[in-house]
């Protein structure tokens, strides 16, 4: 009895690996998501030849220089976050305010919840640039880190077996999104490492769900990532990210009472707070579709199929490595929130990653389902390479021209690139053992 339920992988949200042993994911049951499922291979660690390789920190550190160097950051959105904090240090009066200091610095409004701005109070107690300092060595560190995890995870599965595991990070500090996320100053690659981490890397699976709670308690769209352990059946964990997050509201309540009543109760609703949603850089349905001209009912339709793709796509890899599936919830997670601004898409590693099955020997699909899946990388990667936003300002262009039209049509790509790889995995052929409803 013993033996076949080491056998039998059993859906969670973190492998648990016994001592000397680890799941490298080759097949269907050796790579079980959260199984105990053993192989013959000695135990590796994750990141061992990749986060503790000094060259890899060093093409970090040095990309990461490079390209600032290049980009002449301003930090408006660390901007944002400093000034939030600097009003809640003093009583909180005017936070939720149409715009916190002069133009450009910020003269942008403070979106987050009354939470946030306790969370950044250390922000306001030093100079800008000391801030910006640690925000991207923090970042850049984390970058590598989930870098390093995603390609330890391919090379595992027997795809980039001779490309060093830390190539993958100078690629993504070129890529619109991370490098908008560090010229701003953006508290993104913080989040995405928090939750990916913890569900890659956590030896019990509630710590994902602290890690969404949190995370969630500073922006609230972590919450769709709730996607993952409810298409699983893992209550607990849904209850322990709920429970963390009720925390983190309570905790502003407390402190900001009238400003989380008006949070809640004004902020929350109107998201062009934010920004315009039909502006280019808004890569989500909503954007996509208002641009095109089309109205709530379609949006309602398009978060309705994206959420129900995602949610198939979660069960049928639920034999897959938690990674896997957690790319699916943030794929949904970026296409139905109302503004996904490119710099939100920091997480497109770990949903491209995710497309990939555990081994190369699995049953992936036919040959059209692997020619579909490039095609979907590529939709979702090339734009995301350059964003449209910039493209368009580099091209000289504006909404008055005709060539405004291409980037419309770029900045739709990476959604259907989502959908597309969603669908793909959703309806791939074979069945995973059926998961136990248990408690995780």
């Amino acid at each position: 009895m013993a033996d076949a339920q080491r056998q039998r992988p059993q859906a969670s949200l973190s492998p648990h690996v016994e001592p000397g042993r680890a799941a490298t994911g080759g097949g269907r049951n050796a790579g079980a998501i959260g199984s105990r499922a053993m192989t013959d291979q000695p135990a590796e660690p994750a990141t061992k030849t990749s986060a503790r390789s000094w060259v890899g920190w060093l093409v970090a550190a040095s990309t990461a220089l490079v390209v600032l160097l290049l980009a002449q950051p301003v930090g408006l959105d660390l901007k944002v976050y400093r000034e939030g904090a600097r009003i809640a240090l003093q009583g909180g009066q005017g936070l939720y305010a149409p715009y916190l200091g002069p133009v450009g610095d910020p003269g942008l409004p403070f979106t987050y919840p009354p939470f946030a701005a306790l969370l950044f109070a250390p922000l306001a107690l030093v100079p800008f640039e000391a801030t910006y300092v640690v925000m991207t060595a923090l970042s850049v560190t984390l970058i590598h880190l989930v870098s390093c995890r995603i390609m330890d995870r391919l090379r595992a599965a027997g795809r980039f077996g001779r490309v060093p595991a830390w190539a993958l990070t100078p690629f993504l500090l070129i890529s619109a999104p991370f490098l908008d996320t560090l010229t701003y100053g953006q508290v993104n690659v913080i989040l995405l490492a928090a939750c990916y981490l913890t569900a890659s890397q956590a030896r019990w699976p509630w710590l994902f769900g602290v890690a969404v709670g949190v995370t969630a308690g500073v922006k609230l769209t972590p919450l769709a990532l709730l996607l993952l352990p409810l298409a699983l059946w893992k209550w607990r964990t849904i209850l322990v990210a709920g429970a963390t997050f009720a925390g983190t509201q309570l905790l502003g309540l407390l402190v900001f009472p009238a400003q989380s009543v008006e949070y809640w109760g004004h902020v929350i609703w109107d998201p062009t707070r934010v920004g315009a949603t039909d502006y280019i850089d808004n890569l989500s349905l909503r954007g996509i579709l208002e641009r095109a001209g089309f109205g709530f009912p379609a949006w309602a339709v398009a978060v309705g199929l994206a959420i129900v793709l995602a949610g198939v796509a979660i069960y049928r890899a639920r034999d897959q490595l938690p990674e896997q599936s957690l790319g699916f919830a943030a794929g949904c997670m970026l296409l139905i929130s109302p503004v996904s601004w490119v710099h939100h898409f920091v997480w497109w590693p770990v949903i491209a990653s995710g497309w990939a099955p555990s081994d190369r020997r699995a049953t992936s699909g036919s040959l059209g389902a692997a020619a579909l899946r490039k095609i979907a990388l590529a939709l979702l990667i090339l734009p995301l390479v350059a964003s449209p936003k910039i493209l368009m300002k580099l091209a000289g262009v504006d909404e008055t021209s005709i060539f405004y039209i291409v980037g419309v049509v770029l900045s739709a790509l990476p959604a259907v690139g989502i959908l597309l790889g969603t669908a793909i995995n959703a309806f791939r052929p074979g069945r995973g053992e059926q998961p136990r409803a248990e408690a995780g």
